[in-house]
């Protein structure tokens, strides 16, 4: 696909389905790079210790000789609960993200979109939802729906964990 790592520029590579560029995320041939782009509503921002879990889990389960990294931004305007589906994703996604794959660098980029929005799914709104993989290198994590979640039983750093190694799982083509 199209690559770039300019601002505000867009990819054919966003237009790709969840999972198809699985072999890019997990293997060395095409892509020797990974960076793992974080963007948050202030207040919203994954816990260091679902980051380094993250981190683990990606050294785990990739090839990638030339590293893994982060980069972390709190740059998305707060939504306030808003209900978003996949269009409205995709287009948070071109205001904040900075990353995109490079060819010619040998960078694959994944796109964590950190939020206070609720998801609107094909059928309304699915308050339930609290992570979804909505194209080949990008997930959402609605951050007031995790939160919502928690029992005594079951803590939020453990679902936050949980959530979005499954998301990423969906790109990497670990999970259907």
């Amino acid at each position: 696909g199209e690559t770039s790592n300019n601002s505000g520029s867009t990819s054919s590579e966003l237009r790709l389905s969840v999972g198809e560029e699985a072999k890019a995320i997990v293997k060395d041939t095409m892509y020797n790079k990974l960076v793992v782009e974080i963007a948050s509503v202030p207040g919203h921002e994954p816990t260091k210790e679902a980051l380094l879990h993250l981190q683990n889990f990606l050294r785990e389960f990739t090839n990638k000789s030339a590293g893994i990294f982060f980069l972390q931004h709190s740059s998305v305007e707060p939504q306030k609960g808003a209900a978003l589906n996949s269009a409205a994703l995709t287009e948070l996604e071109k205001k904040t993200r900075r990353m995109y794959p490079s060819t010619a660098e040998r960078t694959f980029s994944i796109f964590i979109l950190s939020t206070d929005a609720i998801y609107a799914g094909p059928l309304g709104s699915n308050v339930g939802v609290v992570g979804l993989a909505y194209s080949s290198s990008s997930i959402a994590m609605f951050t007031q729906q995790l939160r919502t979640r928690v029992t005594p039983a079951y803590a939020a750093l453990a679902y936050e964990k949980v959530t979005i190694t499954h998301e990423l799982s969906h790109l990497m083509g670990l999970v259907g």
